[in-house]
């Protein structure tokens, strides 16, 4: 009768073993819906679950009072998102912690009228860039992005917002 009753037991913690997989799976499936399918010189990102692909891209790259300064701007009308990285090595490849004069900002349109959201705006700041390929012979450079973004300016009213799952690919630089 003990044998019995230590294998119900067994058999209750393997089948909650089981549905615990199962939940944890159906929740990686859906992360891995919201990666980015992306083309040579694209952008892309995630705000409150719906994804944004910019019609227009620019990078530029500006040396200045001996800083680098790389700027990866995504436009889709009015609206858009803008990526200000200062490397501190010619090897830019590495992650860019949103301190400082790394940025992100967003500008997007909420209750009819345009808001500017940026990463510095927060307390506490947090979001990363990370640069992961540098193709200096094509002048491009890909990676992903994510952070928290709160209203900047008039727009203080607003509620913060945050950029999740973005990532631009082979973008080109004019340097």
């Amino acid at each position: 009768m003990k044998a019995l009753s230590q294998i119900k037991y067994l058999l209750h913690n393997i089948n909650f073993f089981i549905l615990l997989c199962l939940l944890l799976n159906s929740c990686g499936s859906d992360q891995e819906q919201q990666r980015l399918e992306l083309i040579d010189n694209q952008i892309a990102w995630f705000n409150e679950g719906q994804p944004t692909f910019p019609k227009e891209v620019r990078c530029s790259w500006i040396s200045k009072d001996d800083k680098e300064r790389i700027s990866i701007t995504g436009f889709t009308g009015s609206e858009g998102i803008m990526l200000l990285i200062y490397p501190e090595y010619s090897n830019i490849k590495g992650e860019y912690k949103m301190e400082g004069e790394n940025s992100i900002m967003l500008n997007k349109k909420e209750g009819g009228q345009l808001a500017v959201f940026l990463s510095g705006a927060c307390k506490p700041v947090t979001g990363k860039v990370v640069i992961t390929e540098h193709d200096k012979k094509n002048n491009t450079v890909s990676g992903y992005f994510e952070g928290n973004l709160c209203p900047k300016g008039k727009f203080i009213l607003h509620k913060n917002t945050s950029i999740r799952g973005g990532a631009f690919k082979k973008v080109k630089y004019l340097k």
